[in-house]
């Protein structure tokens, strides 16, 4: 859980971030935040093991799952580590 603070009005609020292509069991840790961006630094056999984990759903829509499986595909569990750089939604 996070806290970010309105520098206008100094309210605040906690808040967890979700990476929504793995799912929501892929809450991020430790992102970056720069210009509407995050990024995170993730272990590949941690980010192979929230794929999997994601694939169990049955709900999954055909589309999200083929574009998983290929990510899945590419990764080396004892490669180097994955950076993921994207833009921010709400």
């Amino acid at each position: 859980m996070f806290f970010i603070i309105n520098k206008e009005t100094l309210s605040g609020n906690y808040f967890y971030l979700y990476n929504d292509l793995i799912g929501k069991s892929a809450r991020i840790e430790w992102p970056a935040f720069t210009d509407g961006y995050y990024t995170e630094n993730i272990e590949p056999a941690v980010l192979i093991e929230r794929i999997e984990k994601e694939l169990k759903n049955t709900k999954l829509p055909q589309d999200r799952r083929t574009e998983l499986q290929k990510l899945l595909n590419s990764l080396d569990a004892e490669g180097n580590n994955v950076v993921i750089y994207a833009k921010l939604k709400q």
